[in-house]
């Protein structure tokens, strides 16, 4: 139901939204549009009727099509009887209200103190203050402001001339007058309104920017449900005031699974006390448990986890209550990763300073066999809880979001079910906590119940510190502590007691209050003068741009935690045995390849090695990948709600076509959103191709591949927020494919999107399901598509599982080397980074010599390739495996003499170099028929494509167009030789300093090998 709906386009948008809410069952559902006012519901009622006739997509359905919306009516009610509830219940299920109780605010003025001192215009940011002004706690009205609360000098002076003119009286000279909008449930009309609506309804759901939970709360209405999304505007609020019977009876039974040993009477009264408890945080917590049994364990957990920090902050301290759940968008979060609750309590000590005490709790209430899961699930959603505040307050000064922190806390305590105090008081603390003048004591509790089976009593729990979190404990309470805490809490006793009968430390005991971290007046750098010089910019990268005068290539990795996949990783199929990966390079005391004699004479001197930092001692590379891998997993979250929810639009959309969408798996990958929909006739690849524009702009679904596979289709979504792959997870995960010589000739390009398995590029013979792929490769990608990052963990992949004596790489790059400063260390590289056209053309034409000189040896020694003439030789006479790299060669192209010998020696080394163990990897942002002539592309069978900036740059890198639909920072497209279809992956990364330790620890290993 639409209570009060005033406008057409309300119901047809509901519409449009319930249509994609289809399930293979029954569906059926009635929109009913009613007012109280007989006008209106006339004009809405018009309306439809025009749209319906005019819009060719509005709501006309055959009875006998299959689609959803033949099962949907929409009816219009006038305001008539209908009663609070028939036989059966309420005739309603929701009850929706659009801005109904902004619509009953009156006007008024409100006289509010003038301050000290004024923000100057660059200061001042009205987004940061909160339009809504604080209430007495008996008090039934909500305000809002209608302009900031807070303005600038020139900004009070306007909003007091417009006072004077509308108020015709003046006002104090230490006071300004602002214009808000009020609404009052003492008024008889609103009052009426809500009462009737959830009459009608068993719930009602209200978007509105003016109602208040305290209000509801009040009238004896539950809140279910308060979605919080900016400081100041329209918010969710969904109320009820439904009985929920059957909670109580599951919350009795499990309070008396734990053999209390109270009556009937007192057991029952002790679950209505917690269910009111449990409300007075969140009516969610209240709705969760009354859904799903298992959700009353948690509720009795959470309400236990409320006393205990209840008691600590005191028996006078007012304390506001906060689901985290509620704040999750708004707090910038998801719900998976934040703890449960936050406990707000303003104080004052006694010389008169306001002071803010902020408690986070994560609770679980589980048995004995998911302890330990519960507690390492626990510990990690308070981590990720606290150390994001903890940041966002106390840590580096110039965090530019610290002012929104501190004006999101600043709000919250406007929306506790208890107001904190004297409204006067409640303002000046928030005003202080804005300007980051009160201190805060934040600390983090992990609590875990443990409801069975019964023990031996001999211990109620222990507690353990969480050495990370500030202020942050763990407390486990064995199910004799349980029975202990609910007893006591049942008879109004103290929870001390057995609080402290834990083994363990007290932080309660003392207060760590710390100022936020002082700000810094960005303003003061700005001269207003206009003859003064400009301020000269500060640029923070992480990459640079990949532009042809030096820039590199990519952007910022995703603003998200490293995401490994979890995926076992599959036995290789073919190919030289394999091994797990233990780096052959990693430490001087770890098994390394077997020793060789000399080397071939390079084409040019090896460049010298530089030793490790002395400030640092060197680790292993096998123990960096175990210590950086275990940390990467340990961060990882899954999004598994957004999948599902993401899977069921696409395929209501799809039916929404007519074309047949059946979903045959779903998968959750770094970038996207894999749904494998069932191949028919009535759903093909070009179906889905040919409605991409239109899932984009009307559903919101960006399609980023549409691969097909036998019987099937796969469809990837691109994800809101992406998520990193970090080189020490993937490195922690690969195998090793060495030959007989001990060289390793698969290298990690990253992870598979269609089963989160590792992507390698196979130069010696299939490996790990795939084939044996060319020796050559094509790298191409436009600017921030990470192709100096594909390259730099190709590179590092190279040196990490070979050793320097058997491996070489020759390096080419004519943007100077900048984007290879970490690399350049590295024993494997020849002669440095060659950053002239001489110098490069004389590499390759030494490479070429050096393949002629290979071919004399193997007719000498009757062998075919570098791997048998190897396994025939000595140690001393083995050849090594060599690698071109030739970054950014557009940019030489360009010029004819180098263009001409590029050409003549790629060509001559693209037939004949696989037998000789060289291998081409060339890169470029675009390759064009005008830098890269058609055989030297053909000479590069493996394609390696990142996004890029045309339909037309893919069909020429890529064969087929949809290289152009990838997402940047290492989103790559593979189309390698053997391989059936296109494989798309995601390149590994790693941070600079990360590059820095894995280049030390290879030096380190190589020079002991």
């Amino acid at each position: 139901m639409l209570y009060n709906c005033d406008a057409a386009g309300l119901p047809l948008a509901t519409i449009n939204a319930l249509s994609t809410v289809q399930d293979e069952d029954e569906v059926h559902c009635n929109v009913l549009v009613r007012h109280r006012d007989r006008n209106r519901l006339t004009q809405v009622y018009s309306e439809l009727l025009e749209k319906s006739e005019g819009d060719p997509d509005a709501i006309v359905v055959s009875e006998t099509s299959r689609n959803f919306m033949s099962k949907l009516r929409i009816g219009v009610m006038l305001d008539g009887g209908g009663g609070p509830k028939d036989a059966i219940g309420r005739r309603i299920d929701v009850a929706f209200l659009h801005d109904v109780v902004s619509r009953q605010a009156k006007e008024h003025w409100f006289p509010v103190p003038a301050a000290e001192r004024n923000p100057s215009l660059l200061e001042h940011v009205p987004s940061r203050w909160s339009y809504r002004r604080v209430t007495a706690e008996d008090e039934l009205k909500a305000t809002s402001y209608l302009t900031c609360p807070r303005q600038p000098d020139a900004g009070w002076a306007y909003v007091d001339a417009v006072a004077g003119v509308i108020r015709r009286q003046s006002h104090g000279t230490q006071e300004h007058v602002l214009p808000a909008r009020q609404i009052s449930f003492q008024d008889h009309g609103l009052k009426s309104m809500f009462d009737e609506a959830h009459q009608l309804a068993e719930w009602v759901a209200t978007y509105d920017d003016l109602l208040d939970k305290r209000q509801l709360t009040a009238q004896g209405i539950s809140v279910i449900r308060y979605r919080r999304q900016r400081t100041h505007g329209r918010n969710m609020v969904v109320s009820s005031t439904s009985e929920l019977r059957l909670l109580h009876v599951l919350v009795r039974r499990r309070l008396g699974e734990l053999n209390l040993g109270l009556s009937d009477a007192r057991l029952s009264e002790l679950a209505r006390r917690m269910i009111n408890d449990a409300n007075a945080i969140s009516g969610d917590i209240v709705l969760r448990a009354a859904k799903r049994g298992i959700s009353a364990g948690e509720l009795i957990g959470l309400v236990i986890s409320r006393a205990l920090v209840a008691e600590e902050l005191g028996d006078g301290a007012a304390v506001a209550w906060f689901l985290l759940d509620d704040y999750a968008e708004w707090l910038g979060q998801r719900e998976e990763g934040l703890a449960d609750i936050l406990a707000l309590s303003v104080g004052v000590d006694a010389d008169g300073t306001e002071h803010l005490r902020a408690v986070v709790t994560e609770a679980k209430y589980v048995d004995a066999s998911g302890q330990a899961d519960a507690s390492r699930k626990s510990r990690q959603q308070l981590r990720q809880t606290v150390s994001r505040m903890d940041d966002a307050l106390f840590g580096y000064p110039g965090r530019l979001d610290r002012d929104l922190w501190l004006s999101r806390i600043a709000d919250l305590l406007l929306d506790g079910t208890a107001a904190l105090g004297h409204s006067t008081l409640l303002e000046r603390v928030r005003d202080g906590i804005r300007q980051g003048r009160v201190p805060i004591d934040l600390r983090g509790y992990s609590h875990i119940f443990i409801s069975g089976p019964p023990s031996d009593a001999s211990s109620l729990g222990d507690q353990e510190s969480i050495a990370d979190i500030s202020g942050g404990l763990q407390e486990t309470f064995t199910r004799e502590g349980v029975r202990a805490l609910i007893k006591a809490y049942e008879s109004n006793e103290p929870l001390a007691p057995q609080r402290e009968a834990l083994i363990g430390v007290r932080p309660w005991q003392a207060d760590t209050f710390k100022s936020p971290a002082p700000r810094i007046d960005w303003t003061k750098a700005i001269d207003l003068d206009p003859k003064a010089p400009l301020p000269k910019p500060v640029n923070v990268q992480t990459f640079d741009d990949d532009e042809d005068d030096g820039d590199d290539d990519d952007g910022a990795p995703p603003n998200a935690p490293p995401s490994p996949s979890s995926s076992p990783e599959p036995s290789p199929a073919g190919g030289a045995a394999a091994a797990p990966f233990t780096p052959a390079l990693s430490s001087p005391a770890e098994p390394a390849l077997e020793n060789g004699g000399t080397e071939v004479a390079p084409a040019a001197p090896a460049a010298q090695v530089s030793p490790p930092p002395a400030s640092e001692p060197t680790r292993g590379l096998a123990e960096l990948v175990r210590e950086k891998a275990e940390q990467a997993r340990e961060d990882t979250a899954d999004d598994q709600a957004w999948l599902n929810a993401t899977a069921q639009k696409l395929r209501s959309a799809l039916l929404g076509y007519s074309l047949q969408a059946k979903i045959v798996g779903t998968r959750l990958t770094p970038n996207a959103a894999l749904v494998r929909f069932q191949g028919s006739d009535r759903l093909r690849v070009e179906d889905i191709e040919a409605k991409q524009s239109a899932l984009l702009t009307t559903h919101g679904l960006r399609l980023i591949s549409i691969s097909p596979l036998p019987g099937e289709i796969v469809v990837g979504v691109a994800r809101p927020q992406r998520q990193t792959v970090s080189m020490w997870d993937v490195w922690a995960r690969r195998v090793l494919n060495r030959n007989a010589v001990g060289v390793n000739t698969s290298f990690v390009l990253g992870l598979k999107e269609i089963d989160g398995d590792i992507l390698y590029l196979n130069l010696s013979g299939p490996f790990a399901g795939g084939t044996q792929h060319e020796p050559h490769t094509l790298v191409a990608g436009a600017t921030g598509s990470g192709k100096s990052v594909l390259i730099q963990a190709l590179l590092l992949d190279i040196a990490a599982t070979n050793t320097s004596r058997l491996t070489r790489i020759h390096l080419i790059d004519p943007k100077m080397g900048v984007d290879y400063a970490a690399v350049e260390r590295l024993p494997h590289l020849q002669g440095g980074v060659v950053v002239e056209q001489s110098r490069a053309t004389e590499v390759m034409e030494g490479l070429v010599a050096e393949m002629e000189r290979r071919y004399d040896l193997f007719r000498q020694r009757g062998a075919r390739d570098i791997r048998s003439f190897n396994e025939k030789a000595d140690a001393a006479e083995q050849l090594p495996w060599t690698f071109l790299v030739h970054d950014e060669f557009a940019e030489w192209m360009l010029s004819d003499d180098y263009k001409e010998a590029v050409t003549a020696n790629v060509s001559r080394l693209g037939v004949k170099a696989r037998a000789a163990g060289i291998h081409l990897i060339f890169a470029a942002q675009r390759p064009d028929a005008n830098v890269m002539p058609m055989q030297l592309r053909d000479n590069l069978g493996n394609r390696l494509i990142l996004k890029v900036a045309s339909v037309g740059t893919s069909e020429i890198a890529l064969g087929v167009k949809g290289a152009e639909q990838l997402l940047g920072l290492g989103h790559l497209a593979a189309r390698l030789s053997g391989e059936p279809a296109i494989i798309y992956a995601q390149a590994p990364f790693l941070l600079d300093d990360d590059i820095d330790l894995a280049v030390n620890a290879i030096i380190a290993g190589d020079a002991g090998a």
